[in-house]
């Protein structure tokens, strides 16, 4: 059927109807395809549907050949799960020397996951890859490296090293303590294509970064 309007109402004569309308679709295996398929030019570029399996699905597509699953619900639970969703959880796998007096990113070199790879360990930033809002989060365990307290303080800044409003945070370490942590968290509105990294700055001695509970991680909210 070829038309740029398509109406499916109710009868109004059907007494039994109560002036609805439902559409039945019925698939006769768990693997058959069920649903709808939207497409620009006869090329699909999305999915609404159980597609190849039990679960609810909406699905785009980049290209002909590449789908993605946007949503996915488990029918069993109606968890609704996001696999491309952009999140990472990173750390650093040695102790860092931070001189005295000079904000120092941290080197940030490893992940444990990383959707979309959207964190870069040679950069050791996260990059943007959509508008919207990021909740990013770090900690970071330190100790002065000489017998006097130390003012800690930690930002995130982009790629033009401005420091994300919100995210600076300062502690003190007393010289007598073994180890302090200091973290962030909070939610920002970032734009596609930014560079986020994490910096430490301390103040009064230069101070040790511990590798351990030396953490920085995000993911997308909206």
């Amino acid at each position: 059927m070829a038309t740029s309007e398509a109406l499916w109402t109710t009868d109004e004569k059907d007494t039994t109807s109560k002036g609805g309308h439902i559409q039945i679709l019925n698939k006769s295996s768990q693997d058959a395809d069920l649903g709808f398929v939207f497409q620009r030019e006869y090329q699909t570029t999305a999915l609404l549907g159980q597609f190849g399996s039990k679960h609810f699905r909406l699905t785009t597509a980049s290209s002909p050949n590449t789908f993605r699953d946007a949503l996915v619900i488990d029918p069993q639970t109606a968890t609704v799960s996001q696999p491309y969703l952009p999140r990472f959880s990173a750390y650093t796998n040695y102790d860092h020397n931070i001189p005295v007096n000079l904000w120092t990113t941290i080197g940030i070199n490893n992940t444990r996951f990383n959707g979309q790879n959207c964190f870069d360990p040679t950069s050791k930033t996260i990059h943007i890859p959509s508008d919207g809002t990021y909740h990013l989060g770090a900690t970071v365990s330190a100790k002065s490296k000489q017998k006097k307290d130390i003012s800690l303080s930690l930002r995130l800044i982009d790629e033009r090293k401005n420091t994300l409003d919100g995210s600076a945070r300062k502690s003190r370490i007393l010289k007598n303590e073994m180890t302090g942590e200091l973290t962030l968290n909070s939610l920002f509105e970032l734009k596609a294509g930014s560079k986020i990294a994490l910096q430490v700055h301390s103040t009064s001695s230069p101070c040790l970064i511990f590798k351990s509970n030396t953490d920085f991680w995000g993911y997308k909210v909206g």
